[in-house]
């Protein structure tokens, strides 16, 4: 049968066209023009933890010098000697073509390019996809772990879990050799640390198509156009992406999904477990519920579908973003089914608010890294911080006043606390990734203080007057790369009498270290207070008393899991 297959992916290869459906009649008008078109099929080996496949990209040349043309291999993040995803040939215009490993992250080929001209790449490819060991998926321990200094895992090879297979789902981002982003000076390569999130391609359209058993259920962010038997009883599932910066799988032989259609987009959500079940409708709800008011505060979610998947997360993810498909750590589903209350680690209040937060920030990164996509290793600060403030909006919205400012202490304020807390210093949110030394101090600015300058410039501006500009803003920014000063241009621009005190915010927070001021260094007793889901609690704790406390609770909630 492995003849057939083979036959089969060259046909399709051959004869693939890209059907629409998942971006809206609105925004066809407005998405880049001669985007690169890529038609990929793969045959997943579900129970080895492997894949192989072809794939053929179509593209304009879009450099006026000869550059090449750069690849990048995102499943071989953090690898050091052995790839996950290797490469065996390459062919340029039927051409078979040189390659070279910069590193394992990124390819370079050679030839004669020129600019505007149309090439086809033909590569073939094969990989493995790395264990994610259950116990990792646990943020919990994870935290634990790296409060105590017990977690022997290099923030270099952190990839958040989004490429690998725990025993019950795989994670498959980017799972084809991909063309790197184009920047004014050529390719725009930038190097991962294990802190935030890589850079995303240029928009594109996918072809997808995926063999596997028949028992296996394989979910993308691209509108599923059909599925079909082969001979052999494998299924093949056929996946349509049009202007994604983006493509991501996800398989699993123990899938259910619950499917919903509000306000004309298709809500799909994938989960591992029956005591799920009411989970996944929640995640639905939740996730129209934030579609919908983002959709009034800046502009129309761009998709028709969004998918909410349940998968395993490392290296402290809550959940990650895709355009039209974000996953949901699976612990929070675990934590969230649990009957048994005593002995939690967090009480079922926060891990419910955690859940819904965790589902409203991913969902607004379709607005911050999709619909207006930026640099997210030189300003991680824009699309997190406006994705966590957008967050805070949505609970103000949905709650009020009371309930948004215990979100803004618990989920936002508390990232900036716990980084002053084990002793990390302030730094100006303008920080770009590669100088964060650690996941807390990563945390404290782009979770904490960037999205708290964004409550603080709405409060200067005035709350209608900054989503009617916001708003107008992001239409107008509308899949264009993006970034901070542009927004910051926007409102100055528009707030004339406001000038000076817009500029000396923005130079306080993004320039200077005055987040102790602004924010408060906090205690011992803010942590406390969180675990005790907001009430004060009276009690002397010094930092030695914290780590034998900490100690303690690894070992009983380790042995608890």
């Amino acid at each position: 049968m492995k003849t057939l297959l083979n036959t089969i992916i060259c046909l399709y290869l051959l004869t693939g066209t890209l059907t629409a459906g998942l971006l809206k009649d609105e925004y066809k008008n407005i998405v880049p023009k001669n985007r690169p078109q890529y038609q990929i099929e793969i045959e997943l080996d579900y129970e080895n933890r492997s894949y192989k496949g072809k794939e053929r990209i179509l593209f304009d040349y879009p450099f006026s010098k000869n550059l090449g043309i750069v690849l990048r291999l995102f499943a071989n993040s953090g690898t050091v000697s052995e790839k996950n995803l290797i490469i065996k040939s390459i062919r340029v215009d039927g051409a078979e073509t040189d390659f070279v490993y910069n590193d394992n992250n990124t390819v370079t080929l050679k030839g004669d390019f020129r600019e505007k001209k149309r090439y086809r790449l033909d590569i073939e490819f094969s990989a493995s996809l790395p264990e994610i060991p259950d116990e990792d998926s646990d943020i919990f321990l994870t935290s634990l772990k790296q409060l105590l200094g017990l977690s022997g895992q290099k923030v270099s090879e952190n990839n958040y879990g989004i490429f690998g297979c725990s025993s019950t789902v795989c994670n498959i981002a980017t799972p084809v050799p991909s063309l790197a982003k184009t920047g004014i000076n050529g390719w725009f390569v930038t190097g991962i640390n294990g802190l935030g999130d890589y850079q995303r391609g240029d928009f594109a359209d996918y072809n997808v198509g995926v063999i596997a058993d028949s028992s296996v259920v394989v979910v993308s962010n691209g509108v599923i156009k059909k599925s079909e038997k082969l001979p052999d009883g494998k299924i093949r599932y056929s996946f349509g992406a049009e202007s994604v910066n983006d493509i991501i799988l996800g398989a699993s032989a123990s899938f259910k999904y619950e499917r919903k259609e509000i306000d004309g987009v298709l809500y799909s959500s994938y989960y591992v477990s029956d005591a799920n079940h009411k989970l996944a409708l929640s995640s639905i709800e939740i996730a129209s519920q934030a579609v919908n008011f983002f959709s009034k505060y800046y502009a129309a979610y761009p998709y028709t579908e969004l998918k909410i998947v349940s998968a395993p997360m490392t290296g402290g993810a809550g959940g990650v973003e895709f355009p039209a498909l974000i996953t949901v750590g699976d612990f929070l589903y675990s934590e969230l089914q649990m009957t048994q209350p005593d002995g939690r680690f967090v009480s079922r209040d926060l891990i419910s608010q955690m859940f819904e937060f965790v589902v409203v920030h991913e969902v607004a990164h379709q607005w911050f890294s999709t619909l207006v996509p930026s640099d997210s290793r030189k300003e991680p600060y824009l699309d997190e911080g406006l994705a966590s403030f957008s967050a805070y909006l949505y609970f103000q919205n949905k709650y009020g006043d009371k309930e948004a400012k215990k979100f803004l202490e618990n989920q936002i304020r508390l990232n900036y606390v716990m980084m002053r807390l084990m002793g990390y210093s302030d730094l100006p949110v303008s920080t770009p990734v590669a100088e964060y030394r650690n996941m807390f101090q990563y945390a404290g600015i782009i979770y904490g203080k960037a999205p708290l300058f964004f409550v603080k410039l709405r409060e200067l501006i005035g709350d209608s007057r900054f989503g009617f500009l916001i708003s107008g803003w992001v239409k107008e920014r509308s899949f264009r790369d993006s970034e901070m000063r542009q927004l910051i241009t926007v409102l100055k621009k528009n707030e004339p009498q406001k000038v000076s005190q817009i500029e000396a915010l923005y130079s306080r927070w993004f320039e200077n270290t005055y987040g102790d001021a602004d924010i408060g260094k906090g205690s011992l007793g803010d942590l406390l207070k969180f675990l005790n889901e907001g009430e004060d609690v009276d009690i002397d704790l010094n930092l030695d008393n914290f780590k034998d406390w900490l100690e303690n609770t690894f070992d009983m909630f380790r042995q608890y899991r």
